[in-house]
């Protein structure tokens, strides 16, 4: 166990490096390459999905988020990146169904509330 811990913050570490040298592509093919190695490891599949998110890669983004979220299904934060792909994908509806399941989860998450709200509020405006 302690051997897998040292091998995640290794990972972490040469991807967090990759990604502040420009290297995106090596970064999320090494993330990609650690999801294939520990499919039931919910933070290798939700680097995956922020290194993507932050490429604008919203699709992969979005499948990698549902996995971390199919493995550890009660972790608010996990529900709230999911949405915010989701948002960011132009998919409203969705967005706002796992902003609510992640408040739903943890109730004083602030962050899920306010990107509630402000979506409410958006799509509101638009249909006026």
């Amino acid at each position: 166990m302690g051997d897998e811990s040292a091998m995640d913050g290794d990972t972490t570490q040469r991807v967090q490096q990759l990604m502040s040298e420009g290297q995106f592509d090596e970064a999320i093919l090494l993330l990609e390459e650690w999801t294939r190695r520990e499919p039931g490891n919910w933070q290798a599949f939700t680097c995956l999905g922020a290194a993507c998110a932050q490429l604008r890669r919203f699709e992969p983004a979005i499948l990698a988020f549902r996995r971390a979220t199919q493995i550890k299904p009660r972790a608010a934060n996990l529900r709230f990146n999911l949405g915010r792909a989701y948002e960011l994908s132009g998919q409203p509806i969705k967005a706002l169904h796992e902003y609510e399941t992640a408040m739903r989860l943890d109730s004083g998450y602030s962050r899920a509330r306010e990107a509630y709200a402000e979506l409410r509020e958006q799509m509101k405006a638009r249909r006026s």
